[in-house]
């Protein structure tokens, strides 16, 4: 009797909803001014990709879904924000999301699977300055050290909590991370789904004036028995700013260098520099751009310079042939160009990359894509990345193909 009742209470519970059609429109008010006032959000990312690499005989095909929902209620001085990701293959899994066991075709790291991505809480109540513990999103300048890896489906996030003073001139941020939720769970394997963290990261951003402002940082990361060869202390100086007229021609740049030796529980005794320059002139509704980064290398294995929390989609091409420094280290000359096209945005980016150390070429790169955003709420994304290995650099060639759909309310 008591199971009898227990399977009918969904249906009475739907039945009197049905019939009581205030209550349906005062719930769908409810959620609607929920959206509206920022207290629930949602998103959907739709993203279809190929890669063919002749590191693999097969082609890698993978159609994946994510879905971001948010809830971030406030108060006056506290706030609180939970955020759910699921993300769902649609269709075959001919593709290597490092968890399927299809190691016959390249890699697509987009597994499948919900977790909470975000979990934490804010407070405001001293001036200038913002407390915040709990699982949270970190990104740092351009996050080539320290960032998210927002392209991938599931995105890194940490367990952290962390500090941030910010007024006119002078931001300071100091976080320390327990944890790292990477890219690759939620399910457990190789590569981690998480690193057990004993981080320290410090930063400061002085505006010397609106076109000129100068960022230091020591990043001190120590990954313990989960991966000790990760782990490094990172201390560099970054400047950027804009030079020229304000009538459509100027000059955006960047200079940066930073010097990393091991940290931690690291075994390896090692020392390597990092250095960019980089300029885009921008005139009317076009970019052109021009750069040179460098990651130091060695004669020995595992004392290149590392970046283990970057967003290293972003950095020395799409294809993702250097997501590991080799141990060489890395040489990337590169050009580019972006233009206001069609409604959208374009661009294109050739790199040439070759060793730090000795006289390797490692091959070169072009990236190109198409970019529309419609409205506030919807995006469509045409993307893709030709890598042409050098024949004596031991690379292969690789080719991938993106196209993305993207809404959020």
């Amino acid at each position: 009797m008591k199971r009898a009742l227990i399977k009918l209470l969904p249906t009475l519970f739907f039945s009197l909803t049905a019939f009581n059609t205030g209550f349906a429109n005062s719930f769908t008010d409810s959620i609607g001014k929920a959206f509206d006032d920022d207290l629930l959000s949602l998103s959907l990312r739709y993203r279809y990709e190929t890669v063919d690499d002749d590191a693999k005989t097969r082609d890698a095909t993978a159609s994946t879904l994510k879905t971001s929902l948010t809830i971030a209620p406030k108060g006056d001085n506290w706030s609180f924000l939970a955020q759910i990701d699921n993300v769902s293959r649609i269709g075959n899994d001919r593709f290597n999301d490092t968890r399927n066991g299809e190691t016959t075709y390249p890699k697509v790291v987009d597994p499948d699977g919900t977790d909470i991505n975000q979990f934490f809480v804010s407070y405001t109540g001293f001036k200038d300055t913002t407390l915040a513990a709990g699982r949270q999103r970190i990104t740092r300048a351009n996050q080539r050290f320290i960032g998210g890896i927002i392209w991938r489906q599931n995105e890194q996030t940490y367990d952290a909590a962390s500090v941030s003073y910010d007024n006119d001139k002078l931001d300071l941020y100091y976080s320390y991370i327990s944890n790292v939720e990477r890219l690759y769970g939620p399910d457990s394997g190789t590569p981690l789904d998480n690193l057990d963290s004993e981080t320290h990261l410090l930063d400061a951003l002085y505006t010397i004036s609106p076109t000129l402002k100068i960022f230091g940082y020591g990043y001190f990361m120590d990954f313990e028995s989960d991966a000790p060869t990760l782990s490094n202390q990172t201390i560099g100086l970054r400047v950027t700013g804009k030079a020229g007229s304000e009538d459509g021609v100027n000059v955006d740049y960047q200079v940066e260098f930073a010097s990393q030796e091991d940290h931690g529980d690291n075994p390896i005794d090692y020392d390597a520099n990092y250095y960019l320059l980089d300029a885009t002139l921008n005139v009317s509704d076009f970019g052109f751009r021009a750069g040179y980064e460098v990651l130091e290398g060695d004669d020995d294995a595992g004392e290149a310079f590392r970046t283990p929390l970057a967003t290293l989609h972003k950095f020395q091409g799409w294809a993702d042939k250097f997501l590991t420094t080799p141990d060489a280290g890395i040489e990337d000359a590169y050009i580019g160009a972006t233009a206001k096209f069609l409604g959208g945005k374009f661009s294109l980016t050739y790199h040439d990359f070759s060793a730090e150390t000795g006289s390797a070429d490692w091959g070169d790169e072009i990236d190109i894509s198409m970019l529309w955003k419609i409205g506030k709420q919807y995006s469509v994304l045409l993307k893709a990345a030709e890598f042409d290995a050098d024949s004596e650099g031991g690379m292969t060639d690789a080719t991938k193909v993106w196209v993305q759909l993207q809404a959020s309310w």
